[in-house]
Formats: C-alpha cells, structure tokens, sequence
C-alpha cells in the first residue's frame, strides 16, 4: 500500500519543473503504483494468484521507468539528489513488494506441497 501512497505523494511534493509538468508520467507513475498496491493486497490478504500477476504487471515496469529515468534521463542532473530520490522511492518499494511475495509465494508452494 505503501507504493501507491508514495507515488501519491511524490507527484504532490516534488517541485521539479520536468517531473512537475509531465502529467502523463505523473498518470503513469500513479497507476502503475496504485496497480502494485492492489496487486499487493489481493495476493497478501486475499491469496490471490491475480494480485501477484497485478503486482508484477505494475511493478516491472515501474522500475524499468525509473531506472530508465534516474540512469539515462538525466533524472538527477534536473531535479537534484534529494528530489530525485523521492521519485525513485515508488519502484523501490515496489522491489520491496515484489520480492516478498515471489518469496511468500514460494514458501506457501513448499509448505503445501508437503
């Protein structure tokens, strides 16, 4: 949940001119977080193998975005570390998340398989 809260945030916060004024980014950047997070709860509370599907179809690429953007877009030459920071924190959580339920759903196989 925390993903889609951040990107939230984020879009709010920062006061970049370039990341500011992209608002189909900015879209982007929400939906594909606000995907994670309910990717996220359907497969933690919910069990559900759609909500790990929902969390990688929204988490890949929102990390491919943001490293694309911090790497080779130039993202902290025009917006500076800290700003530039705090737009990279959605895919980081989203890492997060996704590793932990790759991880949860493989335990939860190992344990039902035995």
């Amino acid at each position: 949940m925390g993903t889609g809260l951040l990107a939230i945030a984020t879009t709010i916060i920062v006061k970049c001119p370039r990341f500011a004024n992209d608002i189909t980014g900015n879209v982007l950047l929400i939906g594909l977080a606000v995907l994670v997070a309910i990717g996220a709860y359907l497969h933690a509370v919910r069990s559900k193998i759609v909500g790990l599907v929902m969390l990688l179809v929204g988490g890949i690429p929102i990390t491919g975005i943001s490293i694309a953007d911090g790497l080779a877009g130039g993202l902290f030459l025009f917006c500076g570390v800290r700003e530039g920071i705090l737009i990279l924190t959605p895919a980081a959580l989203a890492i997060v998340t996704m590793i932990g339920s790759i991880v949860t759903r493989r335990a939860r196989n190992k344990v039902a398989g035995t």
